[in-house]
């Protein structure tokens, strides 16, 4: 009933529920005591058990990975939340969250989801905070207006904008960062939509101009990329124009993806003239 996968028992809880201290101890024996009455599974992630030692609760992108959120990079610092807003010992390497409304830490070192992507929204940046709090929507079904009341005015206006570039209609993290681009570009465009003889697309920008974020270099896989190859040539003869990007052209070269969109609109309109 314990411990059956990788988390945390408290000696408190372990004992209400009708266990006994001899029961603990050979947990305890079993498993890692990182604290006086704390219990962490042998196989826990090491951030769990930090944040378990020190009486802290993951948070933000430190919580990420245990709620399967998107987010690019795992972070270097550790993201915890504590009551009071301090560790239980003197601690590098963390960045500190309060809880919101001073709520004490409930029997469990990982806050619930909406405030891990509260924390998030007015931690990371932008293109990090809504493709993660997107996954919360489009994974967990969470609803943005709880992460709202959570924030109310008091970490301005932000993570509050930020939170209104969620729409929980995204596919995966890079439809995400490439939207925040699209939107940028002041361009209308409708996401995963279904064009006969083409198929569903990721972007139809403009109502021309098709985007995709997939491919065999995305995902590994060469049959997906002939299909797609299939795709761009039966879209073509219907008179749309195929761009798509990889990974590392929209997180490390946005300007590429910015002027690679232009380009297309000015030969577009080039063709529009001259025919």
């Amino acid at each position: 009933m314990y411990l059956t996968t990788p988390g945390v028992v408290y000696r408190r809880s372990f004992l209400a529920a009708g266990f006994t201290i001899a029961q603990y101890r050979r947990l305890a024996a079993e498993h890692l005591l990182v604290r006086r009455g704390i219990v962490v599974h042998r196989e826990a992630t090491p951030a769990l058990r930090t944040a378990a030692s020190l009486g802290g609760a993951l948070t933000c992108a430190s919580a990420a990975e245990h709620f399967g959120l998107w987010l690019r990079n795992t972070p270097s610092a550790l993201h915890l939340s504590f009551t009071g807003g301090r560790p239980g010992r003197s601690a590098s390497g963390i960045i500190r969250h309060r809880r919101f409304g001073d709520r004490p830490l409930a029997a469990d070192p990982l806050l619930p989801l909406a405030e891990v992507c509260a924390h998030a929204l007015a931690c990371l940046p932008p293109n990090d905070s809504v493709a993660l709090v997107e996954s919360a929507v489009v994974l967990h079904s969470l609803s943005v207006s709880a992460v709202h009341a959570l924030l109310g005015h008091r970490h301005g206006a932000g993570a509050l904008s930020a939170l209104k570039e969620v729409r929980g209609d995204a596919g995966s993290i890079l439809e995400v960062h490439l939207r925040r681009v699209l939107d940028s570009m002041g361009l209308r465009y409708e996401t995963q939509r279904l064009i006969p003889g083409v198929g569903r697309v990721d972007f139809l920008v403009e109502g021309f101009l098709i985007i995709e974020t997939d491919g065999w270099q995305w995902h590994g896989n060469r049959e997906q990329w002939r299909r797609d190859m299939d795709r761009d040539a039966a879209s073509l003869k219907d008179g749309y124009v195929s761009l798509h990007f990889r990974a590392e052209q929209v997180w490390k070269a946005p300007e590429y993806v910015r002027t690679s969109i232009t380009s297309a609109f000015e030969r577009f309109r080039w063709l529009l003239r001259n025919n």
